[in-house]
């Protein structure tokens, strides 16, 4: 291993062993990052390792600075950038194993958006079942009531503000099942 590079006296970069490290460029700057996953910036022509953080949704995050304003990226989209081939110019980088905290080169793929929507149900990742769905009016201990309830569909459909066939469809088993606990069963007509 090489001696330790000192860069100036507030900062320490060390150069591992089997670390490689490519340059990419953001804006006008030039940064590196390494097959260890580290970014180093150049920012008046001083070197520096960047310290890698978390978003509010869970990615983890590094801030650059791009034409003399801060801009924070994601990790896995600028090691998706230098180290995964991308022939079919697709937009979204997916995480094969689900994992957004895992953006080793090997873990990342492009992918369309819906694939990668896809990817993340298959995996139990979204779920958007019931009140996870983001266009629903009712939450559980509403479909409960509803359930239970010995009021007409119209009475229950004009208190809830949902139509007729939302409160139908609860109580048939149609919908809300994994609350409710019934399921509809088809009539099977069988031939004489």
């Amino acid at each position: 291993m090489k001696a330790p590079k000192y860069i100036n006296r507030h900062n320490l970069i060390i150069q591992l062993p089997y670390e490689r490290w490519f340059y990419f460029k953001d804006g006008k700057e030039f940064y590196k990052v390494s097959n260890f996953l580290r970014i180093k910036s150049f920012h008046k022509d001083k070197q520096k390792i960047l310290t890698i953080g978390m978003t509010d949704d869970k990615y983890l995050r590094v801030q650059l600075n791009v034409n003399g304003k801060k801009k924070v990226k994601k990790l896995h989209s600028i090691i998706g950038e230098v180290f995964v081939p991308n022939p079919l110019k697709l937009k979204e980088i997916n995480h094969k194993d689900g994992n957004k905290m895992n953006c080793h080169w090997t873990n990342l793929e492009y992918s369309t958006r819906s694939k990668n929507i896809k990817h993340a149900f298959d995996l139990g990742l979204k779920n958007a079942k019931g009140e996870n769905n983001t266009r629903c009016k009712l939450d559980n201990n509403k479909v409960r009531k509803i359930f239970k309830s010995k009021e007409t569909c119209y009475e229950l459909a004009k208190t809830y503000s949902v139509s007729y066939i939302t409160i139908s469809d609860i109580r048939r088993g149609y919908t809300w099942s994994h609350i409710t606990g019934k399921t509809h069963v088809p009539k099977v007509k069988i031939a004489a």
